[in-house]
Formats: C-alpha cells, sequence, structure tokens
C-alpha cells in the first residue's frame, strides 16, 4: 500500500517537474537568444562606425573566410579577402 502511494506521488508529480524543466529551458534559451542579438548588435555598430573611418581593412576582419556577400544588383563576392577589396573600391566612390 504505502509502494503505491509512494508510486502515485511521483506519477501524480511528473508532469509538475517536466514543466519546471521546460521552463528552465525557455528561460535559458531567452538569455541566450538575448546575448546573440547583444552580440550582433555590437558587431552591426563596430561595421556602421568602420564604414564611417572608411576602414576597409578592419572592414574586412569581421568577415569570415568563407563568407559570401551578396549585395542588390552585384555580382556575388565570396572570401574575407574579396569583400574587404569590395568595400576598398565601394569606400571611395562619391557618396560614401
Amino acid at each position: 500500500m504505502k509502494s503505491n502511494i509512494i508510486f502515485a506521488a511521483a506519477l501524480a508529480l511528473t508532469p509538475l517537474a517536466a514543466t519546471i524543466a521546460i521552463a528552465q529551458d525557455a528561460t535559458a534559451g531567452a538569455a541566450e537568444e538575448h546575448a546573440d542579438a547583444q552580440t550582433i548588435q555590437a558587431i552591426h555598430e563596430e561595421w556602421a562606425e568602420l564604414i564611417a573611418e572608411k576602414d576597409s581593412a578592419a572592414i574586412g576582419t569581421l568577415y569570415a573566410e568563407d563568407a559570401v556577400l551578396m549585395a542588390p544588383g552585384e555580382a556575388v563576392v565570396e572570401g574575407a579577402a574579396a569583400i574587404e577589396a569590395r568595400w576598398a573600391r565601394q569606400l571611395t566612390l562619391d557618396g560614401f
């Protein structure tokens, strides 16, 4: 009888434990997403500053070696070095 009560109590608490675990995962996931968003925002702000400074070499360091730049109306540019060169040309144009 005692083992039946313990089993019933454990069975009754299982959904609660699962709900708590899901809530903890969701909270951890939200914190991770917030950190990712902050990282992306910081990189975007740095990128904007480097464009204002017309520092194509530093802009190039923001890109991965296998990055692909697909600007509207332009040919695809592949690789950090090629993207850096593209920015160097872009930053010399009037209006930049």
